[in-house]
């Protein structure tokens, strides 16, 4: 593929993470107005985000097994109707009189399962269509990508509750219809492997797999969900701290978390190499900031510094997605990346899904988010550190992975 090709491609790919990022962070400045014209609660707010990312992340491996037997594009494609249907029944929900709660989570719920299904389309065909450097390049963009549609989503929900938040949902599938279009038009199912495979040889296949490179895959998928779940949890909780501010400006501050996270995840991509000692500096240096952050969270009262240190962690967290997501397509074969990968998606997403609702349960009850966000992810950490230099780490090149 020539240069220009391969950054179509990269952007259409990029579509899958900006559409799940959309469709939750959008909403996060909204929930403030949301709560008071329908007369929910904190905990209520919080599910109008989970009831679109728990079917998202739940969905995530199903659509790496579905595409392994009807094809990454025809799922992918299946998913972005999927996607538009469930903002037809969310907007229905909005204009009737009697405000249906129901009605409004069930369109959620459909949005979500359909950027479920979409999503880890997306890095398995950058897995399977880039090796090397330029895989990197490409679960890079995707990062990026992710980053980016975490920068604007406030802003763009900022700008949208100045008219109605209504008009989200008819965003999002314009957005949506412009993904479908993209991806009908560009994307090229990639080459199966394999496919002769028995059900027993393909269960030896991936159980070789998780066997051999586990203590790699353990503290990814552990650090991916749960810093997922700190940054959405206290974006939710800073929204709420912040209602006063207009909804321009609050979406403007709650998208300096996502720049920072979107520089880092630019900048590592950039200069990863397909040495493992690449991917191990990059991630221990990102988790290192992140449960910093969450230390010094624990002495302080200012909101002001708390909003600082929130974008220290999500910049913490910018830096560790590139190489573990690259890690994770180096270390599976063809056969094992069309589960791993979507559980290893699936892992990340639950993360944003339960982070608001926990948050709202913790601030309820007047439990120190402060002291539990730096526990949770300390003992990550720990975690990372105990498996990673238990005889694990080896100083070879990724570059040369099995197929």
């Amino acid at each position: 593929m020539t240069r220009v090709t391969d950054t179509l491609l990269y952007v259409v790919l990029g579509m899958a993470p900006l559409l799940m990022v959309l469709g939750n962070s959008m909403f996060i400045p909204m929930l403030p107005t949301i709560q008071a014209e329908w007369g929910l609660s904190v905990v209520q707010g919080g599910w109008l985000l989970t009831s679109f990312t728990v079917p998202a992340a739940l969905l995530i491996p199903i659509s790496g097994i579905l595409s392994e037997r009807y094809g990454q594009k025809r799922i992918g494609l299946a998913s972005l109707v999927i996607l538009g249907t469930g903002c037809v029944l969310s907007s229905i929900a909005v204009v009737i009189e009697t405000r249906p709660f129901w009605l409004l989570l069930t369109g959620r719920i459909i949005q979500g399962l359909g950027t479920g299904g979409l999503t880890p389309i997306s890095l398995m065909v950058a897995s399977e269509l880039f090796s090397g450097k330029k895989r990197n390049e490409a679960l890079g963009f995707l990062e990026v990508s992710n980053g980016i549609g975490k920068i604007i989503s406030p802003i763009i929900g900022g700008l949208i509750l100045l008219a109605s938040w209504y008009y989200s949902f008819v965003v999002l599938f314009a957005l949506a219809l412009l993904a479908f279009v993209g991806f009908y038009t560009l994307v090229n199912e990639p080459k199966k492997h394999e496919t002769t495979l028995s059900a027993r040889a393909y269960t030896k296949k991936l159980s070789q797999s998780l066997q051999e490179n586990w203590k790699m895959f353990v503290p990814i998928f552990i650090i991916g969900s749960l810093g997922m779940l700190i940054l959405f949890g206290y974006l939710f909780a800073v929204s709420n701290m912040i209602g006063e501010v207009s909804p321009f400006w609050k979406g403007v501050i709650l998208a300096v978390p996502f720049l920072l996270f979107a520089v880092a995840s630019f900048w590592t991509s950039r200069w990863l190499t397909p040495e493992f000692a690449s991917f191990q500096k990059a991630m221990m240096v990102g988790t290192t900031l992140m449960t910093g952050a969450m230390f010094l969270m624990l002495w302080q009262h200012d909101r002001t510094i708390l909003f600082m240190l929130v974008s220290l962690f999500s910049l913490g967290l910018g830096m560790f997605f590139p190489p573990a997501s690259a890690a994770v397509a180096a270390l599976t074969n063809n056969v094992s990346r069309s589960v791993i990968m979507p559980l290893y998606s699936m892992a990340r997403f639950l993360g944003v899904a339960v982070g608001p609702v926990i948050f709202g349960f913790w601030l309820e009850r007047n439990i120190s988010i402060h002291t539990m966000s730096f526990f949770i992810i300390s003992l990550s950490f720990f975690i990372m550190c105990v498996l990673w230099y238990s005889g694990f780490l080896r100083k070879t090149n990724l570059s040369h992975e099995s197929s």
